[in-house]
């Protein structure tokens, strides 16, 4: 069986005397998708063999695929972080990142970040400043300036696709209405989504022609970005190019709902600023409320889930906080964008 051979290499993985490098407190850490193993010097991200609709990681032959597209995507905004995908190998003795014996499985090997220079980190410590900030923005405009567009990514742009994302939202939320949430502000968020998407047919339209649809991150949080000799940008989404795709405010508002749920409205702005200057890019001004909003209601719909899915009542607690807040994010940019603003 798959998952029995994936968790005999994960045993194997968590003995130091596993690696062919030192090794300091060795960590293992999962999620519903990876297994990460973190070293001291080194990360080894594996793929769980698991199908969970969005994605399919029950071959193997998958498995190495997704770890050398996360490789090649990731490269796109951090340098010498991502070493490469390593094959693990099954020998008479077990198992090996030696090359001999047959392909067991596969990872993402790549350098080990520091917490301390993570953006939330910094921003929790107050250690991070205007100009820092900035240079993100700029960053990101470069980036998206750069990436990949066309007509297959264009579509993930267009109005009745975002429609279409938008109302899948809110059916797959609306077994935890009135169970988990109250009614009332969730009926006023999709009441003004709705209204938004309908009387802005033009601003989709002038985002195509434009060429703001690109290939971006998909997974933009602070969590995510470092700073150390340079600013480096991990952990983007390679299971699902539809994730990626999309307008490039939809990136900005991700990174800009995650800096003000975690209290710092000021520093999301000045990362706005700095990209909509460098991008050429005032309109974002116009969606940024929107899809902060889009991206609130996405996190707010993985808390409910895992709020389902939550084995304590210790958890569930937990969970529930993330989704009051959440839906209270989602509320605040739909009341935003639900009246004129502007924006100096």
């Amino acid at each position: 069986m798959p998952t029995e051979q994936f968790q005999s290499v994960c045993k194997a993985m968590a003995d130091p005397d596993f690696y062919p490098h030192p090794v300091s407190n060795l960590q293992r850490l999962d999620t519903h998708i990876s297994t990460v193993f973190l070293t001291g010097d080194w990360v080894y991200k594996l793929k769980r063999p698991v199908d969970v609709g969005f994605l399919d990681y029950r071959k193997p032959e998958d498995r190495r695929y997704y770890c050398e597209r996360e490789v090649d995507l990731n490269r796109r905004l951090s340098r010498g972080v991502y070493e490469g995908m390593v094959t693990i190998y099954e020998t008479s003795k077990g198992f090996s990142l030696s090359e001999e014996g047959q392909a067991a499985e596969y990872a993402v090997k790549m350098k080990q970040l520091p917490d301390r220079a993570r953006l939330d980190t910094l921003l929790h410590q107050n250690r991070i400043t205007s100009d820092q900030l900035s240079a993100l923005g700029r960053m990101l405009a470069d980036f998206y300036a750069d990436s990949e567009g066309g007509s297959e990514i264009d579509r993930y742009g267009r109005r009745d696709v975002v429609i279409y994302n938008s109302e899948e939202n809110f059916m797959q939320l609306d077994p935890f209405v009135d169970r988990l949430f109250d009614r009332a502000p969730w009926k006023f968020i999709q009441e003004v989504n709705r209204a938004f998407l309908d009387h802005h047919q033009a601003l989709f339209e002038r985002r195509l022609q434009e060429g703001k649809i690109r290939d971006g991150h998909g997974d933009l949080r602070t969590e995510h970005i470092y700073y150390l000799d340079r600013i480096q940008i991990i952990d983007c989404i390679e299971f699902n190019d539809r994730f990626r795709y999309g307008d490039a405010a939809v990136d900005m508002a991700f990174l800009h709902m995650d800096m003000e749920y975690l209290g710092y409205p000021d520093a999301a702005q000045t990362v706005l600023k700095a990209y909509a200057k460098r991008g050429d890019d005032p309109e974002v001004y116009a969606l940024i409320d929107f899809y902060a909003a889009y991206r609130a209601i996405v996190r707010l719909k993985i808390a409910c889930i895992r709020y389902r899915d939550a084995e304590s009542e210790q958890e569930r607690k937990s969970v529930q906080e993330k989704i009051d807040t959440h839906l209270n994010l989602a509320y605040r940019h739909t009341l935003m964008f639900s009246r004129p603003t502007l924006w100096v």
